[in-house]
């Protein structure tokens, strides 16, 4: 990004920018090449702060997923690249049996945040769930490769193995689950079972 900066290519080092500051909302290095870039009005926030999220937490944790999808979608307006909101809609979507609406979200999210590995995983069980079995195994591959230490994403993935037919790939997936977490029951458990 500095590079560019440098090189008077102002597109492309705001765009870099952009994305270490989704990674890294605090970073001031880049808040500062920001600021300069659009002439100190600074940047938007791409995601609401943990204060504003709060309420639609509570909504999750009482089970309310409606008013938590309904208050994520309101806050998406305010906040519409927010990679976070959206994945939070798709939990939410998802949590109602909306498995179209939810993966939607998900690839909205993945597509602010390419490397967002739990919004691949959290599609394919959303995936799952709708009974795509296959697409659900990529998501989850896509995922790990982003997150190879992903233990629950090769546990739930074992989950789609199994019902696939495909019992030996299940296996190995538990056994990959539980290399990387060896105290992780629900993997021992379904490994048992297969």
């Amino acid at each position: 990004a500095n590079q560019k900066f440098k090189e008077g290519q102002l597109e492309e080092a705001k765009d870099i920018y952009q994305h270490i500051l989704l990674k890294f909302p605090k970073n001031k290095q880049a808040l500062t090449a920001i600021q300069s870039l659009t002439k100190g009005v600074g940047p938007a926030p791409y995601d609401p702060s943990s204060h504003q999220l709060q309420p639609i937490t509570n909504f999750c944790t009482q089970g309310q997923f409606q008013q938590a999808l309904s208050h994520s979608n309101e806050m998406l307006e305010q906040f519409p690249h927010s990679a976070v909101l959206h994945n939070i809609a798709g939990a939410c979507s998802s949590e109602l049996k909306q498995y179209d609406a939810a993966i939607d979200s998900y690839k909205q999210a993945i597509k602010i945040m390419p490397d967002f590995a739990e919004a691949y995983s959290n599609m394919a069980v959303a995936m799952q769930n709708k009974g795509d079995l296959d697409a659900a195994i990529d998501s989850y591959k896509q995922g790990l490769k982003i997150k190879p230490d992903y233990a629950e994403a090769y546990n739930n993935m074992s989950v789609v193995l199994k019902y696939k037919g495909n019992l030996e790939a299940a296996i190995d997936s538990c056994k990959q689950a539980l290399k990387i977490n060896p105290a992780f029951a629900e993997a021992y458990n379904n490994m048992g079972n297969l």
